[in-house]
């Protein structure tokens, strides 16, 4: 099965259940918890499960995107390359076009971008926050409540006692307690609306322009949900304060309170890390989350 999930043996599936498609070269872009991720021939992104959960996702993606694209301020996937299985071949995959530009990221970031960028994810969190879902695909999406959002916060609280905290150290388990503590007070104060939120949208899910900065894109949509929009603006603040300053400032809708809240997910993000690390034994997202703790909780 090993063998069968490394990139030679991945492209060949995706040859012969897309006989049109030759693949002329090809590079391992991630291999994440979730899917092995191919760049082919310079112009497709293709997906491959590595737990069904995984698919799953894809589907979400494969049926909300259609209707999102349209809708958004900034270019979104369109699946093109689908497979969704069969006896002779059962590796699942799905596959767009490339969108052009390079994933946000604190080396790619330049502090002359920050007015346009940050007014550019503004206006894209602004539209995506107040759109609807139409009934055939609001059922596709969990939806929270302010008050089922609130009940389920403790449960990282827990997932941290349980998963990371044997990996910390005393005096970083010592600021994670003033940290859950302060989290833990916090959120059954919170009011807010809930709205459709991409709910991943980390900088490396942000596409930009590499000349310009200007958003390009948006990827990895299979975490949609109703929830705490306040959570999308994690990824912009992740990057650059004064970025997610920027692009606060330019969304047009209710945020009283994000400020604080975003800094909460900020640091609860990164026990998820290590959380996902531990739960799937990916040893790079353990030691990369262990390092954003250490980093965030100040």
């Amino acid at each position: 099965m090993l063998r069968q999930m490394e990139p030679r043996s991945l492209v060949s599936e995706l040859e012969a259940c897309i006989p049109a498609l030759r693949v002329k070269r090809y590079r391992r872009i991630t291999k994440g918890w979730e899917h092995i991720v191919l760049e082919v021939n310079g112009e497709y992104i293709v997906r491959f499960p590595t737990l069904r959960g995984g698919w799953a996702r894809l589907q979400r993606e494969m049926a909300l995107l259609p209707w999102l694209s349209p809708r958004l301020s900034a270019t979104v996937p369109r699946y093109e390359l689908v497979w969704p299985g069969s006896r002779s071949h059962p590796q699942r995959f799905a596959g767009y076009r490339k969108i052009a530009g390079t994933s946000l990221s604190r080396n790619a970031f330049r502090a002359r971008w920050v007015d346009q960028l940050g007014e550019d994810l503004g206006r894209f969190l602004t539209g995506l926050h107040g759109l609807r879902l139409p009934g055939e695909l609001s059922d596709l999406v969990p939806r929270y409540t302010r008050n089922s959002w609130v009940e389920a916060e403790p449960k990282y609280y827990r997932q941290a006692r349980t998963l990371v905290y044997p990996l910390l150290d005393a005096e970083t388990r010592r600021r994670a307690d003033l940290f859950w503590t302060r989290y833990l007070d916090h959120f059954p104060t919170v009011e807010f609306e809930p709205s459709l939120i991409h709910s991943d949208l980390t900088s490396g899910n942000i596409i930009i322009d590499r000349s310009t900065g200007r958003l390009s894109g948006v990827i990895d949509w299979g975490d949609v949900k109703v929830g705490d929009p306040a959570l999308d603006f994690m990824g912009s603040f992740e990057v650059s304060r004064s970025l997610g300053e920027r692009a606060l400032a330019g969304y047009g809708r209710e945020k009283s309170g994000f400020r604080e809240r975003i800094d909460l997910y900020l640091v609860s993000s990164a026990f998820g890390e290590v959380a996902v690390g531990v739960q799937t034994g990916t040893e790079k997202f353990t030691q990369i989350g262990l390092k954003h703790i250490r980093q965030r909780l100040v």
